[in-house]
């Protein structure tokens, strides 16, 4: 991939960069050298499904890749997640051909599903006259499926599907889980990258760059026109919050951003109304350790 576009990548995910490079080695935008399977494991809340999100747009808008995203933990079951991942590709295809929806509902296990994903490409070049695009399928919290229908045994099914057929070559898997240990991993042909909890001064910044957004601003400055806050004093504010916040109950969700964010969401329309209905910034009235 153009080192520009990765940079922009890791300017949208920060502090992530050495995962970003790996995947860019493992899932390289051509289609002949398409990494049949990879892993993304890690905590919750540590970049794995952003990353993979942000880095497969790129793909899809730069290089006509086509992308599928299941989400493992509402579907649950191995049958619904291969039909999901079957429907996701006859969609990607743009095959407008309403009897097949059928055809995918037949799904019920592996052999089935490679039959009919061989029927489906193969017609779609027939008809076509030309070999689809390279597809990516994503199927995050893959470790939240049924523990009865064995995780395992579907990725390493699925890590091999380009053994069963030329025509399977250019799919690739990207599996994203919180936990692997219970999968045997050495045992499949993929490859695992894998992503460690952010730091404190890391997550500080993270939720600072998500609460001073241009979008967010911009909707808060509204509320600044009755007011002699500048944006200056607004934004300074926002930032000292963040960081109260985070330093008072890290100990609680440590580096836990979904969590800090939910509580920082609950506790903000307290803070901001305490700032704001003041009409005027002044320390020791609505400054925010005084708030605080």
């Amino acid at each position: 991939m153009e080192s520009g576009l990765l940079t922009r990548l890791k300017e949208i995910v920060r502090f992530r960069d050495s995962q970003i490079d790996l995947l860019s080695v493992y899932l390289q935008p051509y289609p002949d050298t398409l990494t049949p399977a990879i892993f993304l494991e890690g905590p919750p809340s540590t970049g794995k499904s952003l990353v993979i999100d942000e880095y497969t747009k790129i793909l899809k808008a730069k290089y006509k890749f086509s992308i599928v995203n299941v989400q493992c933990e509402l579907s649950l079951t191995k049958r619904r997640i291969l039909q999901k991942i079957l429907k996701g590709i006859l969609d990607s295809l743009s095959m407008n051909f309403p009897e097949l929806n059928d055809v995918i509902m037949t799904c019920d296990g592996i052999s089935t599903f490679l039959e009919i994903l061989k029927q489906m490409l193969l017609f779609y070049e027939e008809d076509t006259r030309k070999k689809h695009d390279p597809i990516i399928v994503v199927l995050d919290k893959i470790d939240q499926m049924l523990e009865s229908d064995v995780p395992g045994s579907l990725c390493a099914a699925l890590s091999r599907l380009h053994e069963q057929s030329a025509v399977f070559t250019k799919i690739s898997f990207v599996f994203v889980a919180t936990r692997t240990d219970f999968m045997d991993l050495v045992t499949f042909n993929a490859c695992r990258i894998l992503f460690t909890g952010y730091d404190l001064p890391d997550v500080k910044e993270i939720v600072t760059k998500t609460f001073t957004c241009h979008r967010v601003m911009s909707i808060l400055n509204k509320d600044l026109e009755n007011t002699t806050i500048t944006v200056a004093q607004l934004t300074n504010y926002i930032i000292q919050f963040i960081q109260v916040v985070i330093d008072s109950y890290s100990s609680y969700f440590g580096s836990d951003i979904q969590q800090i964010r939910s509580v920082l969401q609950r506790l903000w329309p307290y803070f901001y109304k305490s700032f704001i209905s003041h009409g005027k910034y002044e320390v020791g009235v609505n400054d925010l350790i005084t708030i605080y």
